[in-house]
């Protein structure tokens, strides 16, 4: 019985003294999902192949009327903050979109952030995207720090920018 109360104990003081450092799950911070997605020039190339820098990840499309309103405040932040952060605006190409449609209305109103293509639909379901625009904050440690799941304006960009700096 001794032996037991002991070993209780210690498994209660191991447990406590893990709980003072708090991993980034313990504090609700979920991992980014890695992904493979096509670059501008049709190279696959990974979401951690990114992580280099802070990431501002948005899903949008072309058929998405708040996903296009809210094109000219991500290049604005690109201008502002594209040496810092990583901009992986990624466009969904499934059913009518296609990358073509996506460069042609990129080009029309002279968008220079990068743009990427979810052309195998990764993106998509490893994000759950149910609806779209969708913004996600990540910092260098690869954790999502902040997400948006409707239009975001500049002032919340800033704000989440300002999370991941």
């Amino acid at each position: 019985m001794k032996k037991l109360i002991i070993l209780l104990i210690s498994i209660s003081l191991l447990l406590i003294s893990c709980g003072n450092s708090q991993s980034e799950q313990e504090k609700g911070l979920l991992p980014a999902y890695d992904f493979t997605m096509q670059d501008y020039d049709g190279n696959s190339i990974k979401l951690s192949d990114l992580i280099d820098k802070p990431i501002v990840l948005n899903f949008w499309a072309t058929w998405c009327p708040p996903c296009r309103a809210e094109l000219p405040d991500f290049q604005e932040a690109y201008e502002k903050y594209g040496k810092e952060i990583n901009f992986v605006i990624v466009d969904l190409t499934d059913g009518d979109e296609t990358v073509e449609k996506a460069k042609a209305y990129l080009s029309e109103n002279s968008y220079t952030f990068p743009c990427y293509f979810d052309v195998n639909g990764e993106g998509s379901y490893f994000y759950n995207l149910t609806s779209i625009p969708r913004t996600y904050f990540i910092a260098t440690n690869g954790y999502v720090q902040y997400k948006v799941e409707k239009m975001i304006t500049m002032s919340v960009l800033e704000y989440g920018i300002g999370l991941i700096k």
